[in-house]
């Protein structure tokens, strides 16, 4: 007996099939057409799987999102075409399922058509300024980026971009995007962590007499994007400043009251919506008043699993593919203070590449000490 299958009885067919992969019982057709009974009983060790009916005709053909994001998992880079993602995808059926090449191509064409190249593929952004024609390649971007962009266009009634908060949880790259955002504008990029004093975000005068002007000033009175990231980290005393701020055209400084410059564009990220919830997501954050958040438009930037893929060098799919088993393990089994965000993607690639071995990274970036009990769980559903 390989396994008690009666764990894996309230799985899904396409789980099913996933795990017999992934623990190498079976591949190829026969794992793609089979029956959920068919699968639980090779789980528990009782026989294999029917030989399947070779016909692509619409039945027979398995489960084919599963056969695409095996094959583009990693592969996907800015810039590739429809053509060079059928070849990849062709090059995976082929060698899964043991097609003829026009077997494949009659199985592409009718199962997928148009939908090929849409699906699974990461975010590629490219700008264009109306005014002179010059065109930005920001290559791929996360998905929320696109409305990001557009939400930086938009002007209230004053003419401002209202503030915009980006949360989600660590490591899905806010950072990075407030960085691009302020390329694709063309405007300086200003950023500034958690603070504990207000003085940390308008600058203070000091004992010569001089003006020590912080990014959130320079930012606010010449124009350009300015990043208060990790704010829900941030003492609520301390925002004070940043509150009365965000509210009118003009704010207060060690130096005088200064205009908001119309290029201002204030963003804010942070892991939780501001309401001291990050307990429950294993963050300690602090809670800003209603008042607060009302000052935000919100926008929700959580994992990109397709960006994740597109940054990952091919020969490091099966690190991909380990993380993302974990992380839907430890999904499914509602585990706190265990979050495995794309970092532990592309660290886990920087310690392979470092030598370690796959067993040692896995306990280094995904299990990070848990204890034995809840690893095991977790394994389970792996």
């Amino acid at each position: 007996m390989i396994e008690n299958a009666t764990a894996y009885a309230s799985l899904s067919t396409v789980e099913l099939r996933k795990l017999v992969r992934d623990k190498g019982l079976a591949q190829g057709a026969a794992v793609a057409s089979a029956r959920k009974e068919d699968l639980l009983a090779l789980l528990d060790g009782r026989g294999k799987l029917p030989e399947p009916e070779m016909t692509y005709n619409g039945a027979g053909t398995g489960d084919l999102a599963d056969i695409l994001a095996r094959a583009l998992s990693g592969k996907i880079k800015a810039g590739l075409d429809e053509d060079a993602v059928r070849a990849i995808v062709a090059d995976e059926v082929r060698s899964s399922q043991g097609l003829t090449p026009a077997e494949v191509a009659s199985l592409i064409d009718t199962e997928l058509g148009a939908r090929l190249a849409k699906l699974l593929l990461p975010t590629i952004v490219h700008v264009e300024n109306r005014a002179t024609g010059e065109t930005k390649d920001l290559g791929v971007q996360h998905k929320q980026f696109p409305m990001l962009l557009m939400m930086a266009q938009a002007r209230d009634k004053d003419r401002h971009v209202p503030p915009i908060y980006l949360h989600g949880p660590a490591g899905t790259g806010k950072t990075t995007a407030a960085r691009k955002l302020a390329e694709a504008l063309g405007l300086p990029f200003y950023y500034n962590g958690a603070i504990d004093s207000e003085y940390k975000l308008s600058g203070f005068i000091d004992a010569g007499g001089t003006f020590r002007s912080r990014p959130f000033h320079d930012a606010y009175s010449k124009g350009g994007v300015y990043l208060f990231d990790e704010l829900d980290s941030s003492l609520p005393s301390a925002v004070l400043a940043f509150n009365a701020a965000l509210a009118n055209g003009h704010a207060d400084f060690p130096i005088g009251n200064v205009e908001r410059h119309t290029d201002c564009i204030i963003l804010a990220a942070g892991n939780t919506c501001l309401r001291g919830d990050g307990s429950n997501q294993g963050f300690m954050r602090m809670e800003m008043d209603a008042a607060f958040r009302d000052r935000f438009v919100f926008l929700d930037w959580p994992i990109d699993e397709d960006l994740e893929a597109a940054c990952v060098p091919a020969e490091y799919a099966d690190w991909l593919a380990t993380v993302r088993r974990v992380r839907a393990a430890v999904a499914a089994l509602g585990v706190k203070k265990c979050d495995i965000t794309p970092r532990a993607t592309f660290s886990g690639i920087a310690l392979l590449q470092a030598g370690l071995t796959k067993e040692q990274v896995v306990n280094c970036v995904l299990r990070k000490g848990l204890p034995d009990s809840q690893w095991a769980q977790i394994q389970g559903r792996c």
